[in-house]
């Protein structure tokens, strides 16, 4: 069995300039110099977060700060970023020196986030099944 997984070879093409697949992430927040913000949505390795309007906000691209990611019960994550885009309503953001631990950390976050929307949709598409069977 072993002699038949060395005996091929798998290329993978991408058609997009992403480096790992990211999730909405509704409840995830992050506070840089004690400023909290809502977290945009999130991928093994970076997040973005939403820029609140009207605020004048000092952090620029290439800019590397502190961060610590938490949901309302407990701090995740803490570490350090990269800020490789500003836009007017957000900021993305790579992560730097992560851990195995924290890889693996963001890696079940991301697969759990993927799992309960796979959940929603299918719940939402028997409701609507059923109530085709019942029109």
């Amino acid at each position: 069995m072993s002699d038949f997984l060395d005996d091929f070879e798998v290329k993978f093409t991408y058609h997009s300039k992403r480096r790992a697949f990211r999730v909405k992430a509704e409840d995830l927040k992050i506070k840089i110099d004690n400023k909290i913000y809502t977290v945009r949505d999130l991928s093994s390795v970076g997040l973005s977060f939403w820029l609140p309007s009207g605020q004048n906000i000092t952090l620029q691209e290439n800019q590397i700060i502190s961060f610590t990611l938490f949901t309302e019960n407990k701090d995740i994550l803490e570490g350090e970023v990269r800020i490789v885009r500003k836009k007017t309503d957000y900021i993305a953001c790579e992560f730097l020196n992560l851990t195995k631990k924290q890889e693996m950390l963001l890696d079940k976050l991301v697969l759990e986030e993927q799992k309960r929307r796979i959940s929603e949709i299918k719940q939402k598409a028997k409701e609507s099944e059923e109530n085709n069977e019942n029109t």
